[in-house]
This record gives C-alpha cells, sequence and structure tokens, in this order.
C-alpha cells in the first residue's frame, strides 16, 4: 500500500473529565469535537515546526545574503567562480553551514507538505 492511500487507524480510548464532555456536548457531537481539537492541536504543532524551519533559513539567507538557491547555484554552477572564492574568504566554514541550511529547507517544505490544505 502507497503512503498516499494508507489508512492508519489507533485505537486507543480517551478520557475526557466530564467538565469538557458537557461544554463539547452542548455545541454538538462530542466525537466532531475531538476530532476538532485533535486536529487544531496537530496544526499547533505543525505550525511551531514550520516556524522553526522557517526562523533557520532566515538565519542563513541573513548571514550569507541570498537565498538556498541562490547560494546553491552559486556553489553548483561553476560560471562564477569569484562566489566560490569569496565564499571561502568570508566563511571558511560555509560547507557545514550548507549541509545544516539544505536541511531546515527540505524539512520546512515537509512540514508544508503536510500541511498542504489546512492553512
Amino acid at each position: 500500500m502507497s503512503a498516499s492511500t494508507a489508512v492508519y487507524e489507533v485505537n486507543r480510548q480517551v478520557t475526557i473529565p466530564d467538565k469538557y464532555q458537557e461544554i463539547l456536548q452542548i455545541v454538538g457531537d462530542l466525537q466532531l469535537a475531538v476530532n476538532n481539537a485533535i486536529r487544531r492541536y496537530a496544526l499547533d504543532i505543525a505550525s511551531e515546526q514550520i516556524e522553526k524551519c522557517e526562523e533557520e533559513v532566515t538565519h542563513f539567507r541573513n548571514k550569507y545574503g541570498c537565498s538556498y538557491e541562490s547560494f546553491l547555484e552559486g556553489i553548483t554552477n561553476g560560471n562564477n567562480p569569484e562566489f566560490l572564492e569569496n565564499l571561502n574568504h568570508k566563511h571558511p566554514t560555509w560547507e557545514a553551514d550548507f549541509n545544516v541550511w539544505e536541511t531546515y529547507v527540505e524539512e520546512l517544505q515537509r512540514w508544508r507538505n503536510r500541511c498542504c490544505g489546512y492553512f
């Protein structure tokens, strides 16, 4: 079964305190309310992860004065040897930074894909 068609079912019982059950039942279907609460919680977690990744990507963008895509082009495109010369001179540890930057860019995209359609 592919990941896009996989169905995950978790059979767990969750105890909802009486005071919350009363409130949730007043506004409608208890199961629907629980599902909505779990959805909001999951999206809050995803939002926090997206924000963390965006902060890190912005850190490197500010440090190197360009986007990740421009940086990648500069280090892989042989048409601009001055880019690498300046990079090596100003930031001798750029390769380690690049690996971390790339990881955050990829992780940011994964989180955004997970949340596609929810925001």
